[in-house]
């Protein structure tokens, strides 16, 4: 499987003996290439589905390592989790650094105000369910402060993407477990401070008390905007941002 980059898009991909037809680039960084394909179905129709690629490279120095143990762990993740109605269904895997996954169509909800697209309180409301069912299940999301990678579907539901540094049930036992299980459990109350975040500052008119009650910020919360803030200098520095849609 190539390792898509910079280089002019490709006009199609095979994959195990099917062509999909490339639409266009979702997302490039420092961490994976995204792309949206296009099936052709029998007897007509098409099917639309997102290419991850994952890539991790620091000055043009490539950790193919660390790319293929990422997307194998983000690979299982969505094995385990298929089924829940949050999860795009899960496509091919070609080879370990590359999957498919459906994709959603619909609206990041980074861009609902800009585009006018009206969020309810029900969308809220099954996205905080979403996340208590990812925690029950002993994963902590943690990418949820990036509000690119909440999709409002066209159905007015809600979708989560991207799960490369999801934390997933605890793999240890003994002390590494113990720690592990606390990192966790504090990156499950940071999900549930960045959803209160975001349900208050883009609909601030469905605000409850008990929403302000369950608004807290973790205590390590401080200490990650510390650490955060550089790396992201460091990151947009070398690999501009881009707004991606899936």
């Amino acid at each position: 499987m190539p390792r898509y980059g910079s280089e002019s898009p490709p006009e199609s991909v095979e994959i195990f003996g099917k062509s999909y037809t490339f639409i266009e680039f979702l997302k490039r960084d420092g961490y994976s290439v995204n792309m949206l394909l296009e099936e052709t179905l029998p007897g007509g129709g098409a099917r639309k589905w997102v290419l991850k690629n994952s890539r991790v490279s620091w000055i043009g120095i490539p950790f193919n390592f660390l790319a293929r143990w990422l997307s194998r762990r983000e690979y299982a993740f969505y094995c385990d989790l298929q089924g829940l109605p949050f999860v795009p269904e899960l496509g091919p895997r070609p080879d370990d650094f590359t999957f498919l996954h459906e994709f959603v169509e619909g609206v990041p909800l980074s861009q609902t105000r800009r585009q006018k697209v009206p969020v309810s309180a029900e969308f809220f409301a099954e996205l905080l369910g979403a996340f208590y069912s990812l925690h029950e299940r002993g994963y902590a999301y943690v990418d949820t402060a990036k509000k690119d990678n909440v999709i409002v579907g066209q159905n007015g539901k809600p979708y989560l993407i991207d799960f490369q540094i999801t934390l997933g049930p605890k793999p240890w036992g003994g002390l590494p477990g113990w720690a592990y299980g606390k990192l966790v459990r504090h990156m499950q109350r940071e999900d549930l401070y960045h959803y209160y975040k975001h349900k208050k500052r883009r609909c601030p008119e469905i605000w409850t008390d008990e929403d302000e009650r369950n608004f807290r910020r973790g205590r390590l919360n401080a200490i990650h905007g510390v650490i955060r803030r550089p790396y992201l200098v460091v990151k947009r520095f070398f690999w501009p941002k881009e707004r991606y849609k899936q």
